[in-house]
């Protein structure tokens, strides 16, 4: 895999029509949405700014049989899709990891409220008939995060992680937030409420052979709905 062609991950949308992401919310779901996975800083990952995600629970850490990109790589605008295969049932949850160290919740989403699996099947996320989409909007390595869990966790205790803004809707985690959730605070959490889990990070290649590429920055995040009418 070439360095060039590396990136990680934001959440934004892409199509004919951009819209502010106040006023949209499941209700819209009716339309063609894509939800778009933005880069974090840069074109080259580096082990000292990934976050090493905190052990999987004792009997429980080989639930994730394999998470990864449904292709060994993808192009700028492209639909990603994620294969995912656990051998228990669990609840799923996806995160990805922005140029500022956000995290931001992809799944669970305001388009679907299916987040949990079945054992020994291997599911395409999103699947073909959902009404929404995980895309990149620039070249690199997008680092995406796992979680499979025995129980729902708390929408207190995940929302006291991952933020949402009154209107919005992909629910963020800062920087701080997100580091100490992935590499401790699920275990506090497990703990208080019971529950057993597995976490894995995987990377997507993006490529971008497009000409206005090479002018390309790589600072700052934007996250938008894009609607398809």
């Amino acid at each position: 895999m070439k360095e060039n062609k590396m990136l990680k991950t934001t959440v934004s949308v892409a199509a004919a029509v951009v819209m502010g992401i106040s006023g949209l919310n499941a209700e819209s779901a009716d339309k063609n949405v894509v939800v778009v996975a933005a880069p974090t800083a840069g074109q080259h990952s580096s082990s000292q700014q990934r976050i090493e995600p905190a052990p999987s629970t004792q009997g429980y850490k080989d639930t994730i049989v394999y998470a990864r990109g449904a292709k060994k790589e993808y192009a700028v605008g492209e639909p990603i899709r994620v294969q995912l295969k656990i051998k228990r049932n669990a609840y799923i949850y996806f995160w990805t990891i922005s140029y500022d160290g956000r995290g931001y919740l992809i799944m669970p989403n305001d388009f679907t409220s299916f987040n949990k699996f079945t054992r020994n099947t291997e599911y395409v996320v999103p699947e073909r008939s959902a009404k929404y989409e995980f895309v990149s909007d620039r070249a690199g390595v997008e680092e995406v995060y796992v979680l499979a869990t025995t129980k729902k966790i708390s929408e207190k205790r995940i929302g006291a992680i991952f933020n949402k803004k009154a209107g919005g809707v992909i629910p963020v985690a800062s920087s701080k937030n997100i580091k100490n959730f992935v590499s401790k605070d699920i275990m506090a959490i497990a703990k208080r409420e019971n529950i057993k889990y597995d976490i894995e990070r995987f990377d997507i290649a993006i490529y971008d052979d497009r000409p206005e590429a090479a002018n390309q920055k790589t600072e700052g995040t934007s996250v938008n709905i894009t609607i398809n009418q």
